[in-house]
């Protein structure tokens, strides 16, 4: 994913340094299940437009956008970091 998705592999990064590894990973193992709580979509560097996890159900999505206050955007044109890096 990393290769095929890196502005994705970086907010997956930056929201477990945010939240911690385990509560990050927990929370993107239910969205990857269809329950929500993390969704990014992305124009990945083949021009193909990709979505990973899954969208909040409606009525929640607001509760989610508020206890992530401090997730910074990214740049457009900010390169991914590298894994290890």
């Amino acid at each position: 994913m990393r290769k095929l998705m890196p502005a994705t592999a970086e907010i997956v990064d930056l929201f477990r340094e945010l939240v911690g590894r385990e509560q990050a990973d927990e929370t993107i193992k239910r969205a990857m299940k269809g329950q929500g709580g993390f969704w990014v979509q992305e124009t990945c560097p083949d021009g193909v437009v990709r979505e990973f996890g899954s969208r909040e159900p409606v009525g929640r999505a607001g509760a989610v956008a508020a206890a992530l206050p401090a997730m910074p955007a990214l740049p457009a044109n900010r390169p991914a970091r590298r894994a290890g890096a």
